[in-house]
C-alpha cells in the first residue's frame, strides 16, 4: 500500500498569540518535530500544506525531505488545506492527514496504522483512539478523496469522520499523545514537558 502523508501547517494560530508551529520544543522548530516522526514512519511521501507565516515554516523545514504546498485560501479554514493535499495526490492508496502542532504522535503509531489499513479488507478508513477518545492522525483510503475535495470551512475532515465512523478501523493508542495538539501556550508547555523538554 503506498501511504501519502499530509500535515497541515497553514493555520494562523489565533489562540496562541504566535506561530506555533515555529515553537522552540528541545532547540527545533514544533512542526519540524512533527515532520521528524511522519518521515520516519511507513509513508511512501510527505506534502506539508503551508499557509500563514508560509516563508518561515518552509525555511525551517528546508532539510526535510519533505514537497511544500502552498495554500493560499488558508484564510478559508482547514478544509482548504485538506484539499491542497488531496489534489496533490496521484496513484496513491491513501492519505495520512495530519495536524502539523501534534510532535508527540510516533512514528510507531502512524505504522501501527498503516499496518491496519487494507482497503480490500474493508479497512479503508483507520482512526487512533485512546481510552475510546478519537484523535488524530486520520487515514483515507482513496475511495474517500472525492468527498474530501469538497470539503469546506474549518471543520476539518470531522463531518466524514462522523458520517463513517461505523465502518472505520480503530486502533487503540497506549498513550495520549493523539490527542495532545499545542492550540494554547498551557498545552504547548505540556507537550514539551512529557517530551521532556
Amino acid at each position: 500500500m503506498t501511504i501519502a502523508a499530509i500535515i497541515l501547517a497553514a493555520g494562523q494560530s489565533s489562540r496562541m498569540g504566535f506561530n506555533k508551529l515555529l515553537a522552540d520544543v528541545g532547540g527545533k522548530p514544533l512542526i519540524v518535530r512533527t515532520v521528524e516522526n511522519i518521515v520516519a514512519s511507513g509513508v511512501r511521501k510527505v506534502f506539508v500544506i503551508t499557509g500563514h507565516q508560509a516563508n518561515d515554516v518552509e525555511a525551517a523545514l528546508e532539510q526535510s525531505s519533505i514537497t511544500i504546498i502552498h495554500n493560499p485560501n488558508f484564510a478559508s479554514g482547514m478544509a482548504s488545506s485538506i484539499k491542497a493535499g488531496i489534489a496533490a495526490l496521484h496513484d496513491f492508496d491513501g492519505a495520512l492527514i495530519c495536524l502539523g502542532d501534534m510532535p508527540l504522535v510516533s512514528s510507531v503509531v502512524i505504522d501501527q496504522m498503516i499496518s491496519a489499513f487494507d482497503p480490500e479488507m474493508k479497512r479503508g478508513l483507520v482512526l487512533p483512539v485512546h481510552k475510546g477518545a478519537l484523535g488524530n492522525p486520520i487515514l483515507w483510503g482513496a475511495i474517500y478523496f472525492p468527498e474530501l475535495l469538497k470539503l469546506e470551512g474549518d471543520r476539518g475532515a470531522r463531518g466524514l469522520i462522523e458520517k463513517y465512523r461505523a465502518q472505520a478501523t480503530e486502533i487503540e493508542v497506549g498513550d495520549d499523545s493523539i490527542a495532545l495538539d499545542a492550540d494554547t501556550p498551557e498545552a504547548l508547555a505540556q507537550i514539551k514537558s512529557i517530551a521532556g523538554f
